[in-house]
């Protein structure tokens, strides 16, 4: 079922789905594989973690990180 009339890279799906969990845009992070899915968490407002299967820059005002342990340090864990 598609509960978006709007694909990403629109920001519809992340604020669809902030909505369902009861959860400020702002205070949510998304992690994306793809620079389609990075710029939609962006347009979101979402904090935006790009990691791409291979090393490659992202879009601009996403963190990218290309390990686990990067994700890690960026989400303080």
């Amino acid at each position: 079922r598609n509960d978006v009339r709007e694909g990403k890279p629109h920001a519809e799906p992340f604020l669809r789905a902030a909505w369902l969990a009861g959860v400020d845009p702002a205070d949510a992070v998304a992690v994306e594989d793809s620079v389609t899915g990075a710029t939609a968490g962006l347009a979101a407002g979402l904090r935006t973690i790009f990691w791409p299967e291979a090393p490659m820059a992202g879009p601009p005002g996403a963190i990218v990180v290309n390990s686990a342990d990067e994700l890690r340090a960026e989400l303080g864990l």
